[in-house]
């Protein structure tokens, strides 16, 4: 019988439901999970509470760093990689260098010829899900993006989880011996910010293995 879940219900769901249950434990005094003592019915449940906040967390996450923070304040990854947003001096290229660093002009001119023999012409939404279904077929470099879906949708759920967790921590002024109730939440909201950093090293790498593959696949595979 198979398992039905995969390495991403564990590493990017349940990681992710397990801090936020910690974090609602540390929020109420007449709560303290880490001095109970588990049996198997309490820690059934307290794996199942840990899943389906996961789950929770895991569509808020998508919506608000990947869709309204990234996409929407940022820029996806496509627009980084073809440098379609203005680097210029702006304060987002200052404290996310690496993430607009776009691929090399003659690089981006071979994935765009190639993908105007499709129809396609210039980057944006069109050209990413006409690569990313021409390499589908590819399976090293599909292997690699995968790998690298499994990656920033566990540091994307981690990191809000932990947005969340300090939020949580400033409210209720709930610490940790010898951090102070603020001093605690800050803590927290740093290591939040650390997994958004790593989260968008890993959305940008999924992108950037995608278009480098592209040109140089075999054609039959391009072939839609």
């Amino acid at each position: 019988m198979s398992i039905p879940f995969s390495p991403y219900d564990f590493f990017g769901t349940l990681a992710s439901g397990a801090i936020l249950v910690l974090a609602i434990d540390m929020s109420r005094s007449d709560i303290n999970l880490v001095q109970l003592e588990l049996n198997t019915q309490l820690s059934v449940l307290l794996l199942l509470a840990a899943y389906l906040l996961g789950q929770v967390n895991a569509g808020f996450s998508g919506w608000l760093l990947e869709r309204r923070l990234t996409n929407g304040l940022l820029g996806g990854p496509t627009d980084a990689l073809f440098g379609t947003i203005a680097r210029g001096r702006g304060i987002r290229t200052v404290l996310f260098p690496g993430y607009f660093t776009p691929l090399p002009t003659d690089l981006q001119k071979r994935i765009l010829a190639r993908s105007s023999q499709s129809g396609i012409a210039s980057p944006g939404e069109s050209l990413f899900h006409h690569v990313r279904t021409s390499v589908k077929s590819h399976s090293p470099t599909w292997e690699k993006m995968e790998a690298f879906l499994g990656r920033y949708g566990f540091s994307r759920n981690v990191s809000c989880s932990l947005l969340v967790s300090a939020v949580v921590a400033f409210l209720s002024r709930a610490s940790v011996p010898p951090f102070t109730p603020g001093t605690f939440a800050l803590l927290v909201f740093a290591f939040a910010t650390a997994m958004y950093y790593r989260y968008l090293k890993f959305y940008r790498q999924y992108s950037y293995e995608m278009y480098t593959s592209y040109p140089d696949i075999p054609s039959a595979v391009t072939k839609q």
